[in-house]
């Protein structure tokens, strides 16, 4: 399927208009690498952002616009006078199909049930692909940014209140400020506190956001009002699909060793875990079984393990086993048995 196709139907998805195998077919290619993902990822901040309407009509243009112009733009792109390589053409054509989706999405917009909040009009982006950043906002908070993870706020966080939107994970460390709360908007979910430091990840592949907080109190609420209140050494879990939460204990060394970029699994899915480590490794992990992605994981690793050692012990917890595939960068996961265990996997360094 060429970028135009995945495009629309990125574009049936977000409104709401396609089948249960489109639906499939696109979290497989969502899945399927890291620049994919991150694709998506811009498609949708368009979306959310977009502010609701109610003319049919203005609606039905929109559309329309935004499905001709996925259909045009890598033609005008592929006809240009690039002298580039080939892989930088490519590169261009699903920027530029990108940019004039996310620019239609933007102009018509959708109804929908929540109102985003209203973002400020001079933005400063700071994106982050590889390993941890470091972010000093002009407010003296710093913000630890973590693989595949983006960060706006105006650029002088200026205004009654000091606002970021997060898309992905990162480690808030708020300068105390009564007089301008801080706060944070993830997806649907918004984060308020006036000093203190919290972690959320709020990937747009996962179902859920987390908040935890490491010091201080926050307050998170969504569309509908106020979820609750967080204070030190807890965790909130909320649902995106239902607005459903849960609160839990964390322990305060496994959240200084997240924001550090050691991976602390901590009764986790190993489906959730695979995700994480994707997103670190840059890989395709995939389950032979479904079924293998609820099995639960609970583990520690410092930054320096490789993936195939992380791997291993994971299959020691779950009797799985990977098979690693350097051509195509893939893991294959799959419950070990009698006929199988004595085959050697060749371990793939990360």
């Amino acid at each position: 399927m060429g970028s135009s196709e995945m495009l629309e139907l990125i574009a049936k998805h977000l409104s709401n208009e396609s089948t249960t195998d489109e639906d499939i077919l696109l979290a497989s290619w969502i899945n399927s690498s890291k620049g994919n993902r991150r694709l998506y990822r811009q498609v949708k901040r368009a979306w959310d952002e977009s502010q609701p309407v109610s003319d049919p009509e203005r609606l039905a243009r929109g559309k329309a616009m935004v499905f001709e112009r996925i259909r045009e733009e890598p033609r005008q792109a592929n006809n240009s006078s690039l002298s580039s390589p080939s892989w930088c053409k490519r590169t261009a054509v699903v920027r530029v199909v990108a940019a004039s989706l996310a620019i239609a999405l933007s102009w018509f917009g959708y109804d929908r049930l929540s109102i985003q909040p209203q973002q400020p009009a001079a933005l400063v982006i700071v994106e982050n692909d590889n390993d941890l950043k470091e972010v000093l906002l002009p407010d003296g908070s710093t913000v630890r940014l973590h693989p595949e993870s983006q960060i706006r706020y105006a650029d002088n966080l200026s205004g009654k209140t000091r606002e970021v939107f997060l898309n992905g994970a990162a480690f808030f460390n708020v300068k105390r400020d009564e007089s301008k709360p801080f706060i944070v908007h993830a997806g649907s979910v918004s984060t308020r506190v006036l000093g203190t430091s919290f972690t959320i990840r709020a990937y747009a592949e996962q179902p859920h956001i987390e908040i935890t907080v490491s010091s201080g109190k926050v307050s998170v609420s969504d569309s509908a009002g106020l979820i609750g209140e967080l204070e030190k050494d807890q965790q909130l879990s909320y649902q995106k699909s239902t607005g459903s939460f849960t609160r839990q204990p964390v322990k305060s060394e496994n959240t200084k060793l997240w924001k550090d970029d050691e991976l602390v699994f901590e009764t986790e899915t190993f489906g959730t875990a695979a995700q994480i480590l994707e997103r670190r490794y840059n890989v395709q992990i995939q389950f032979v079984n479904s079924k293998i992605k609820s099995y639960p994981v609970s583990a520690r690793f410092s930054k320096d393990v490789s993936l195939s050692q992380i791997l291993h012990m994971l299959g020691l917890a779950t009797n799985t086993e990977s098979i690693f595939n350097d051509e195509t960068n893939t893991i294959r996961i799959r419950e070990k048995n009698r006929e199988n265990n004595d085959i050697t996997i060749r371990p793939m360094e990360k």
